[in-house]
């Protein structure tokens, strides 16, 4: 895994990480990405701080960003349809930023001209 834990970003990295080995996280969905196959999307939800997490796999880079839900009811482990669509779309918001920062190292790991 591409991680760097020497610097502030690095140790917010591995701070979300931890976050998501905890038992009380949903995985809302988890789909590979439709223009970068080999790139796989997956948002958590994190039920004792409300917040959504999204996680980008490509080979051995990993990269993980997280905000709150923007609900605050009902409760996110009493969302029995699954994800909302307001935490849908800050998802989304958090994967086109990621994308945006990381997409060399993305395309790099999968032998994708940049």
């Amino acid at each position: 895994m591409t991680e760097n834990t020497n610097n502030a970003l690095g140790q917010e990295q591995l701070r979300i990480k931890c976050l998501l080995e905890v038992p009380r996280v949903v995985t809302f969905f988890e789909e590979n990405d439709l223009e970068l196959p080999g790139l796989l999307w997956t948002v958590y939800g994190v039920f004792d701080s409300n917040e959504i997490v999204v996680k980008a796999t490509a080979g051995s880079a990993v990269y993980y960003a997280i905000t709150p839900s923007p609900l605050t009811y009902p409760a996110m482990e009493r969302r029995l349809s699954g994800i909302d669509y307001a935490d849908e779309a800050v998802a989304r918001e958090l994967a086109n930023a990621t994308w945006r920062i990381h997409q060399q190292v993305f395309r790099a790991e999968l032998g994708v001209a940049l």
